[in-house]
């Protein structure tokens, strides 16, 4: 996410914004700007540029360092545009009960995954 603010130009406003108008707020704004909640959004756009899929397995890390201000559910449910055939390892900080996310133990996503976990 870092990078992709980067490229935009617009990290250190995320910064400023959350110290000036609140974690919510900031929340509501970047998902907007990164339109996550259109099928063709700036994540997607991002990982189809930067992801070489042939052969690969996907690693995606530091769910918990942008937490809250981008939900795995979103990312997850749009990744399967543009990689539908390569395994994708999620490293998440919390718990999945093969139904849905908790981020730390304590946030309950509703929404379910066609995943497993790796013990």
């Amino acid at each position: 996410m870092w990078k992709l603010l980067d490229e935009i130009g617009i990290r250190q406003n995320v910064f400023d914004m959350e110290k000036d108008e609140g974690i919510e707020y900031l929340t509501e704004q970047l998902n907007n700007v990164l339109k996550m909640t259109d099928s063709e959004n700036l994540f997607v756009a991002y990982m189809e540029k930067h992801l070489h899929t042939e052969n690969s397995v996907i690693f995606l890390t530091g769910i918990g360092e942008i937490f809250p201000l981008i939900r795995a559910h979103k990312i997850l449910n749009t990744m399967h545009q543009i990689i539908s055939a390569v395994p994708v390892i999620l490293f998440y900080p919390g718990e999945y009960n093969s139904l849905s996310l908790s981020m730390f133990g304590e946030t309950k996503e509703d929404n379910y995954y066609r995943a497993f976990q790796i013990n």
